[in-house]
């Protein structure tokens, strides 16, 4: 399977390389910390400057009723990256179509005491 989407990669979008990165522990590498971002786009990314204004990042956890954590909207955050959970970003929930719910996702994150926002920690320091 992996040997097929590597061909693809390669055959139809010109992609030569493509790299695994994981996080083996729980640290600075692991989302919601975007350190292993870093790295890749400062050593893995061939000077390509990424545009995180023009970027979008996909996740389920989004810290939703059912999601067991909130890491990837966390993630986007801090990378300063728009958010959108999978059912959006396919348009579909149920088989049905849905609207973004990502801003009410946010905001009610952002309600909830029990994070701790970083950002607004560091800001406030």
């Amino acid at each position: 399977m992996i040997g097929i989407l590597l061909s693809k990669l390669k055959t139809e979008y010109q992609i030569v390389s493509v790299y695994l990165v994981v996080a083996l522990y729980d640290d600075f590498y692991r989302k919601p910390c975007n350190a292993m971002w870093d790295f890749v786009e400062t050593r893995l990314n061939g000077n390509i400057t990424v545009s995180r204004k023009d970027s979008l990042y996909v996740g389920d956890m989004a810290g939703r009723k059912g999601d067991h954590a909130y890491t990837d909207v966390m993630f986007a955050v801090n990378l300063e990256v728009p958010f959108q959970v999978p059912e959006v970003f396919y348009g579909m929930e149920s088989g049905k179509l849905v609207s973004n719910k990502t801003k009410t996702i946010l905001e009610n994150l952002f309600q909830d005491k029990t994070i701790f926002n970083a950002r607004k920690y560091l800001m406030e320091y």
